[in-house]
């Protein structure tokens, strides 16, 4: 992706790896923790977002993916937040729906993951008509109502 649409992406690919095992200065596992943690850090702090051993990992759950999801809501569905597969990103796509198939797409207003400007360009490439909702990242938690209806929208419109 980084060559593909490098303006659309600021992974950082850091191939951390702990083996779990003393290295040659005699470091044990806490000691590769803690200089993993010094690599990482920084970048975490300069809002870049990490791939480790291919998992896109979020900086700021509550602030990227939950800030407008009730409290209560989010309580129940942040433990079981994992890491996103980073080899979709890098992988070769074989085949297109959109080519053929007339489609849709929600673009999150709110989103603070995939800014609209870039969810336009998505919609655009694949020639898709956008329906904005005023939502963050995951709509299907902070309103999952006004998302079902908007789906059910999309699926009437293409019946037409």
């Amino acid at each position: 992706m980084q060559k593909a649409a490098p303006g659309l992406t600021d992974f950082v690919y850091a191939p951390l790896v702990s083996t779990g095992m003393r290295s040659p200065g005699n470091p044990t596992m806490y000691d590769d923790a803690i200089g993993i943690r010094e690599v990482i850090r920084p970048l975490v702090e300069a809002g870049k977002r990490l791939v480790l051993n291919g998992e896109a990992q979020c900086r700021d759950p509550d602030n990227l993916l939950f800030h407008d999801v009730d409290k209560d809501v989010a309580t129940i569905y942040q433990p079981l937040l994992k890491c996103q597969p980073a080899e979709g990103w890098v992988g070769k796509c074989t085949y297109c729906g959109w080519e053929k198939v007339p489609s849709s797409y929600l673009l999150t207003e709110h989103d603070r993951v995939l800014s609209p400007r870039v969810q336009e360009i998505c919609a655009g490439i694949s020639g898709s008509e956008v329906i904005r909702i005023p939502a963050g990242h995951l709509p299907m938690l902070s309103d999952p109502k006004m998302l079902a209806e908007k789906v059910v929208s999309c699926l009437k419109l293409d019946s037409d």
